[in-house]
C-alpha cells in the first residue's frame, strides 16, 4: 500500500522516513517502510497480518497508483491516494474532487471478473461518484478479447478503453467505432418473428411493450 498513518495523519510512502511507527489505516497493525532502489517506496504488513489490506500488489499497479496521483494533482485537482469508502466497504486507488463532483480512478492490472466490475462501477455510482477505469500492460495485447471490453466507457460521447501507461507517465485513450452491419429482408423477418413470439407470452407482454417502445418501426 503506498498511504499509512502516524500520528492519526495520513502519509504518503514517498514523503515516509526510516524509524517511525506507521499504522494500517484498516487495522491499526505496525507498517514496514520498504524503500528500494528499483521498487517505488510502499509499505507493507509483518507476514503473519490477517488484515484485508495485506494482499500483494504488483509493481506496475503500485507505481501506477503513485503516478496517477501525481498526474491529477498537476491538473489542479484535488486527489487522495487509496481512500477508504465505508458505504461500500471498499478502498479506491485514486479519489479525486473536480470541482463539486466526486471521481475515482481504478488502476486495474489484474484479472477481474465481469460481475466485481459491475458491483464496484455501481456501488459507486449509487453513493454520487463518478469511476473511471485506467487499465494496466496485462491488458494491452489482449484488446479485442472480451476480458479487456468489458471496461469500456463511454468518454465525450464516444466508446473508449482507458489505459496509463507507467512508461510514459500518460493516460492513453482507444476509441472505438462501433461497426453497424445491414440487414437482409430475410433476417429482419427472423428478427420480428421471435418478437412476435415473445410478445405473445403469457405475463411478458407489458414487458414487450415497454423494451420496444423507443425503438425504430422497422424493429416493431
Amino acid at each position: 500500500m503506498l498511504v499509512a498513518k502516524l500520528n492519526d495523519q495520513f502519509i504518503n510512502a514517498t514523503d515516509a522516513c526510516q524509524g517511525k511507527n506507521y499504522c494500517c489505516p484498516e487495522c491499526g497493525a505496525h507498517l514496514i517502510l520498504k524503500h528500494g532502489q528499483r521498487k517505488i517506496a510502499h509499505f507493507a504488513h509483518q507476514g503473519n497480518s490477517g488484515c484485508v489490506l495485506r494482499e500483494g500488489e504488483s509493481y506496475e499497479h503500485l507505481l501506477g497508483k503513485q503516478q496517477i496521483f501525481e498526474w491529477a494533482r498537476k491538473k489542479g485537482w484535488q486527489a487522495e491516494l487509496e481512500v477508504y469508502i465505508p458505504q461500500l466497504e471498499q478502498r479506491a486507488d485514486v479519489f479525486l474532487r473536480i470541482g463539486g463532483q466526486r471521481v475515482v480512478i481504478e488502476f486495474q492490472c489484474s484479472p477481474l471478473s465481469l460481475t466485481a466490475l459491475q458491483k464496484r462501477t455501481l456501488g459507486y455510482q449509487s453513493i454520487g461518484i463518478k469511476c473511471y477505469w485506467f487499465l494496466g500492460s496485462p491488458y494491452k495485447q489482449k484488446l479485442n478479447q472480451r476480458q479487456t471490453q468489458k471496461f469500456i466507457q463511454l468518454v465525450n460521447q464516444q466508446y473508449t478503453i482507458m489505459f496509463w501507461d507507467t512508461k510514459a507517465k500518460i493516460l492513453r485513450l482507444v476509441k472505438l467505432a462501433i461497426k453497424e452491419k445491414p440487414l437482409s429482408l430475410k433476417e429482419v423477418t427472423h428478427d420480428y418473428r421471435i418478437l412476435h413470439r415473445l410478445s405473445l407470452l403469457q405475463g411478458i407482454n407489458s414487458c414487450i411493450k415497454e423494451f420496444t417502445r423507443e425503438l425504430p418501426v422497422i424493429c416493431h
